[in-house]
């Protein structure tokens, strides 16, 4: 059962210093924190975002962002465009169906704005607001993003139990592509063993050429997973010597399951950093304790909270 939380926010647009290199946003916002998808391998989830409460189910909703959208709008002055979504939710989450923020925010774009969008989800309930897109995209241009890596439905029921099917995802593609609009695939992450086949990525990349996606983000990261009897309990993500993620479901933590996993990181590098909010005193000790130094500590540019720079090393 989802639990709601409403929380109006002072400001809705964060504004970057340059354009993010992933969501090709030189502004962005996200209208929900926390997602009822259940993505095992979610970031959102990594001690890093320190999301208090059941990620699934605890949902926090920012229900005045349209009309901070609308006055915030007027004010631009610089160009660029507007990235929707974020690593800790999906705009388009099934509690979208009765919130509609999303519809409100894009009506607000559409009719105060001639800057571009760029949407991420993994969900086809934004099918709902095409029409609006449409209009968008004809001054200024609409991206859609849909996060896709494989085209095995038991492997989706697994890692993405409550998020939409591969099969409307590439039906979502297909009809915004049909509509004129910019597609693209984030095919992240590919998991060690699981979405890392050959032949699934082949597959894959058949039906996106064949619908003809504007481009396809692979991730230049490993990803590895701890399970129990067939169970993904626990996963970690490095890129290059950046330990990404790190999660175990809350029912295994506190069994030592975080240690195995870190340490594990050390058999595959010489040297790990990582950063880790400054209010989450846990996930701190935790790195701590496992031989991670302070390195210095800065603003997140995405949030806007202090966190600490971590790192360990042979």
């Amino acid at each position: 059962m989802i639990r709601k939380q409403y929380k109006n926010v002072k400001k809705c647009l964060k504004k970057s210093r340059l354009v993010n290199y992933f969501t090709l946003g030189k502004y962005s916002f996200s209208p929900y924190v926390a997602c009822e998808h259940g993505c095992l391998y979610c970031d959102g989830r990594s001690e890093k975002y320190f999301v208090s409460g059941d990620f699934e189910k605890d949902i926090i909703i920012r229900p005045n962002l349209p009309d901070l959208l609308g006055s915030e709008l007027k004010k631009i002055r610089e160009p660029g465009l507007i990235s929707i979504g974020s690593g800790v939710s999906d705009p388009y989450q099934s509690v979208e169906k009765g919130e509609a923020i999303m519809t409100k925010c894009l009506k607000r774009i559409r009719d105060n704005s001639r800057l571009g969008v760029s949407v991420m989800t993994k969900s086809n309930l934004i099918l709902r607001d095409i029409d609006i897109c449409e209009k968008i995209h004809e001054k200024s241009g609409v991206i859609l993003m849909v996060s896709l890596t494989s085209l095995d439905e038991n492997i989706r029921q697994i890692l993405e139990p409550s998020a939409p099917s591969f099969s409307e995802r590439v039906e979502l593609l297909r009809e915004f592509k049909s509509r004129g609009m910019y597609t693209g695939v984030l095919a992240l992450p590919l998991i060690y063993g699981i979405t890392d086949n050959f032949k699934q990525l082949e597959s894959l990349y058949e039906v996106l050429k064949e619908i003809d996606v504007r481009h396809v983000y692979i991730p230049d990261s490993e990803t590895y997973v701890f399970t129990r009897a067939t169970k993904i309990i626990g996963f970690y993500s490095l890129y290059e010597n950046i330990l990404a993620a790190i999660f175990v479901l809350p029912e295994f933590q506190g069994k030592g399951i975080g240690s195995q996993l870190i340490e594990h990181t050390k058999t595959q590098r010489n040297q790990i950093e990582l950063s880790v909010y400054k209010d989450n005193e846990y996930s701190y000790n935790f790195y701590k304790s496992h031989d991670f130094k302070f390195i210095c500590e800065q603003q997140d540019e995405h949030t806007g909270f202090m966190e600490i720079t971590m790192g360990w090393s042979k």
